[in-house]
């Protein structure tokens, strides 16, 4: 965590035993540098690290400023059994209150954006199957109405980019 951001390297942990002292431990990482702590540290599984520093390393971006309009175009080459298209843009020097719409194309499943580190962070989802995986939450709430259900579905949902289809998930689970 002492080195600059560009410096810092990837680890992998395989742990065959694991004890109290081992989820202690993750827990503080977790709400020291989790998501529960200032989100500088990232858990996911080897596959989707794999894919996203591919992307990270082989997409292109470019930008076009126009009056008060930002048009980001990014490319991001995926592999023949890539499951993890998805980005994180960080744009430096502007804030949310800055924006005033964001639309995306058809390629972009699911987006959220928000201040993060004095700029702004696009999250830019491109999984194929994304509307299925949040459809099939929501009918699983529906059949069996649960509060774990609900947050399950929301979250899900919620990974959507905004859409007509988005608004009607979220009205099914009102």
């Amino acid at each position: 965590m002492q080195l600059p951001k560009t410096e810092r390297k990837a680890i992998h942990v395989g742990v065959h035993n694991t004890d109290n002292k081992w989820v202690n431990f993750l827990l503080w990482l977790n709400n020291t540098y989790g998501k529960d702590g200032d989100d500088s540290v990232w858990f996911p599984s080897q596959e989707e690290y794999y894919e996203y520093n591919y992307y990270r390393i082989h997409s292109t971006i470019s930008g076009v400023v126009s009056g008060d309009t930002l048009r980001i175009q990014l490319t991001m080459p995926s592999g023949e059994y890539f499951y993890y298209p998805s980005l994180t843009l960080n744009l430096s020097g502007i804030q949310t209150e800055n924006v005033r719409t964001v639309s995306t194309n058809d390629a972009v499943t699911g987006f959220s954006f928000g201040n993060h580190n004095g700029g702004l962070t696009l999250n830019i989802d491109c999984r194929n199957h994304l509307v299925e995986h949040a459809t099939h939450y929501v009918e699983a709430y529906e059949k069996n109405p649960t509060s774990l259900s609900l947050a399950d579905a929301r979250y899900f949902v919620n990974q959507l980019k905004e859409s007509t289809i988005k608004e009607a998930l979220l009205k099914r689970l009102e």
